[in-house]
Protein backbone atom coordinates (compact mmCIF):
# COMPACT_ATOMS: atom_id res chain seq x y z
CA UNK A 1 0.00 0.00 0.00
CA UNK A 2 2.40 2.35 1.00
CA UNK A 3 4.34 1.38 -2.34
CA UNK A 4 1.14 2.65 -4.37
CA UNK A 5 1.89 5.92 -2.60
CA UNK A 6 -1.02 5.61 0.00
CA UNK A 7 -0.86 6.50 3.71
CA UNK A 8 -2.08 3.14 6.05
CA UNK A 9 -1.95 2.73 9.69
CA UNK A 10 -2.22 -0.51 11.23
CA UNK A 11 -5.09 0.02 13.70
CA UNK A 12 -3.65 -3.33 15.90
CA UNK A 13 -7.65 -4.25 15.97
CA UNK A 14 -8.98 -7.55 14.90
CA UNK A 15 -12.49 -8.00 13.89
CA UNK A 16 -14.79 -11.06 12.80
CA UNK A 17 -17.35 -11.01 10.03
CA UNK A 18 -19.51 -13.95 10.21
CA UNK A 19 -19.47 -14.62 6.73
CA UNK A 20 -15.94 -15.40 7.09
CA UNK A 21 -13.77 -17.66 8.62
CA UNK A 22 -10.19 -15.68 9.02
CA UNK A 23 -10.05 -13.03 11.57
CA UNK A 24 -9.56 -9.82 9.71
CA UNK A 25 -7.07 -7.13 10.57
CA UNK A 26 -8.08 -3.50 10.13
CA UNK A 27 -6.26 -0.65 8.58
CA UNK A 28 -6.50 3.01 8.48
CA UNK A 29 -6.17 4.71 5.32
CA UNK A 30 -6.67 8.36 5.03
CA UNK A 31 -10.71 8.91 5.44
CA UNK A 32 -11.42 5.14 5.38
CA UNK A 33 -10.69 1.77 6.98
CA UNK A 34 -9.12 -1.34 5.20
CA UNK A 35 -9.81 -4.80 6.58
CA UNK A 36 -8.00 -7.72 5.41
CA UNK A 37 -8.68 -10.83 6.07
CA UNK A 38 -5.74 -13.72 4.73
CA UNK A 39 -6.55 -17.11 3.91
CA UNK A 40 -4.13 -20.21 4.06
CA UNK A 41 -4.73 -20.61 0.11
CA UNK A 42 -7.11 -19.13 -3.16
CA UNK A 43 -9.19 -22.10 -2.53
CA UNK A 44 -10.44 -20.94 0.92
CA UNK A 45 -10.80 -17.34 0.08
CA UNK A 46 -12.85 -18.62 -3.34
CA UNK A 47 -15.38 -20.35 -0.53
CA UNK A 48 -16.08 -17.47 1.82
CA UNK A 49 -16.14 -15.06 -0.92
CA UNK A 50 -18.88 -17.09 -2.85
CA UNK A 51 -20.81 -16.56 0.48
CA UNK A 52 -20.19 -12.62 0.68
CA UNK A 53 -23.33 -10.24 -0.70
CA UNK A 54 -21.38 -7.91 -3.23
CA UNK A 55 -23.88 -6.36 -5.22
CA UNK A 56 -24.72 -2.92 -4.40
CA UNK A 57 -28.14 -2.21 -2.92
CA UNK A 58 -29.99 1.18 -3.36
CA UNK A 59 -27.45 4.18 -3.42
CA UNK A 60 -23.57 4.00 -2.50
CA UNK A 61 -23.04 5.79 0.99
CA UNK A 62 -19.94 6.73 2.77
CA UNK A 63 -20.32 3.30 4.50
CA UNK A 64 -21.13 1.26 1.37
CA UNK A 65 -18.57 -1.23 1.70
CA UNK A 66 -15.99 -2.17 -1.79
CA UNK A 67 -14.79 -5.82 -1.91
CA UNK A 68 -11.54 -6.81 -3.55
CA UNK A 69 -10.96 -10.41 -3.48
CA UNK A 70 -7.34 -11.69 -5.14
CA UNK A 71 -4.90 -14.64 -4.64
CA UNK A 72 -5.72 -15.47 -0.42
CA UNK A 73 -6.95 -12.37 0.13
CA UNK A 74 -10.35 -10.71 0.81
CA UNK A 75 -10.02 -7.09 1.36
CA UNK A 76 -13.12 -5.19 2.70
CA UNK A 77 -12.80 -0.96 1.85
CA UNK A 78 -14.96 1.35 3.36
CA UNK A 79 -14.07 5.03 1.78
CA UNK A 80 -15.83 8.22 0.82
CA UNK A 81 -13.06 8.35 -2.60
CA UNK A 82 -13.54 6.38 -5.62
CA UNK A 83 -10.11 7.59 -6.42
CA UNK A 84 -9.15 5.75 -2.86
CA UNK A 85 -11.05 2.50 -4.01
CA UNK A 86 -9.55 2.46 -7.64
CA UNK A 87 -5.84 2.55 -5.85
CA UNK A 88 -6.06 0.40 -3.23
CA UNK A 89 -7.69 -2.17 -5.95
CA UNK A 90 -5.13 -2.02 -8.14
CA UNK A 91 -2.52 -2.46 -5.13
CA UNK A 92 -4.26 -4.99 -3.89
CA UNK A 93 -4.61 -7.12 -6.94
CA UNK A 94 -1.34 -6.50 -8.63
CA UNK A 95 0.43 -7.88 -5.67
CA UNK A 96 -1.51 -10.57 -5.06
CA UNK A 97 -1.50 -12.12 -8.20
CA UNK A 98 2.00 -12.77 -8.50
CA UNK A 99 3.45 -16.23 -7.64
CA UNK A 100 2.21 -19.87 -8.17
CA UNK A 101 -0.88 -20.45 -7.61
Amino acid sequence: MREAGLGITDSNQTVHNPALHEVGHVLHLGRGTLTVFIYPGRGARARDGAALDTTLHGVPTLDTPHYIMSGNLIAILITPSDATVERVTNALTARHTEGPP
